[in-house]
């Protein structure tokens, strides 16, 4: 099999090696369980827009060759160098890539996003976060 065709929300088709889909649990399952089959359709991911799905694939590219035992990396809320520059993006985006690495089950990059967001908050007061995530009183109250 030379690689898996993946289709975005709008159309996008990328075709990534094995190694690359297996990062995702979901695209991971697919493939074991014949889902992915050569036929020459791509997988389509009708919820990731190719925007968001490149950046998805850079983070695995970039990441492939990470030793599996990542515990210590996760305990820290420190982000490495590369992550800190890869999720150094508006808040729409930043979520949207959550989005993804949660549908995709890529337990790597939902870490980095969500150190990303938490990190972003640390040390603001309440009066900030509102106006961060745009929420009044009103509607932090329901």
């Amino acid at each position: 099999m030379q690689g898996i065709a993946l289709e975005s929300s709008d159309g996008e088709v990328f075709v990534v090696d094995v190694k690359v889909v297996n990062f995702s649990k979901v695209l991971r399952t697919m493939l074991q369980s014949s889902w992915l089959v050569d036929d020459g359709k791509p997988v389509v991911l009708s919820n990731i827009t190719g925007a968001i799905l490149r950046m998805v694939l850079d983070w695995i590219k970039y990441h492939q060759d990470d030793p599996q035992d990542t515990e210590a990396a996760e305990k820290s809320s420190e982000l490495q160098e590369w992550d800190a520059n890869f999720v150094n993006v508006d808040q729409d985006t930043l979520f949207k890539l959550i989005m993804a690495a949660y549908f995709l089950k890529i337990k790597g990059l939902v870490d980095v996003t969500c150190k990303a967001v938490a990190n972003s908050i640390k040390g603001k007061t309440t009066a900030e976060l509102r106006e961060m995530f745009n929420l009044n009183e009103k509607n932090a109250s329901a």
